[in-house]
């Protein structure tokens, strides 16, 4: 008789659950509370938690060579911000090729429920506040506002990227053992198997669920 691995079992189930989800929102940008429709396979799967997991064991170095493999084709991004970022890009590709005006975008404009001028309007913000500091480093002075803190190096390669190509899409990122079980961490700092939740415990649903729709977003 075979034995089954739980462990293998969740982790192609979770596998499974995103490849589904991509197919139907074309990108791996879950919400936390996600959880598998009924009319899907599987069921009812914690996909939102399971991807956030995924990308928290990559950030620690434990997520085994081929799960990272399996996920990056499937578009994973494994840094929240940076999923956010290319969203955001995506967006403005399209609504440049749309309006034939390059990225002069007003603060208000909007693809679909995405506000791209929002968006383009904290990019060119972010540069202003890069740029400033990065003149003043150069003469060995402080910036005017104290307030104004380094570009981290995912910001100034953000910053470099100035023009976007018309149907620009978000790609995978370049990457690392994952048990591919949502943990918990204890008390004392370690983390330890999760135990199963009722329902109560989770964020409140609707009768079918929590909605696996992401929210707009503006980084």
């Amino acid at each position: 008789m075979r034995v089954l691995n739980p462990e293998k079992v969740h982790w192609r189930r979770g596998i499974q659950a995103a490849a589904r989800y991509l197919a139907e929102h074309d990108d791996l940008r879950v919400p936390y509370a996600c959880r598998t429709p009924a009319d899907w396979s599987p069921a009812d799967f914690p996909l939102g938690a399971w991807i956030a997991d995924c990308r928290r064991y990559y950030n620690e170095g434990t997520l085994a060579p081929e799960r990272i493999d399996q996920l990056e084709k499937l578009g994973m991004l494994w840094s929240s911000f940076d999923a956010s970022f290319e969203q955001g890009l995506a967006a403005a590709a399209a609504w440049a090729a749309e309006h034939h005006v390059g990225l002069a975008a007003p603060v208000d404009a909007t693809h679909g429920d995405y506000l791209v001028g929002k968006f383009l309007s904290n990019q060119r913000a972010a540069a202003r506040r890069a740029q400033l500091l990065a003149h003043h480093q150069a003469e060995g002075s402080n910036p005017p506002d104290s307030s104004i803190a380094p570009p981290s190096p995912t910001s100034a390669a953000r910053h470099s990227r100035t023009s976007i190509p018309a149907g620009a899409r978000p790609g995978p990122s370049t990457g690392s053992a994952y048990s591919g079980v949502p943990t918990t961490t204890s008390r004392t700092g370690a983390p330890s198997p999760a135990t199963p939740t009722n329902s109560s415990s989770r964020a409140k649903t609707s009768a079918n669920g929590p909605s696996c729709r992401h929210a707009p977003s503006v980084d």
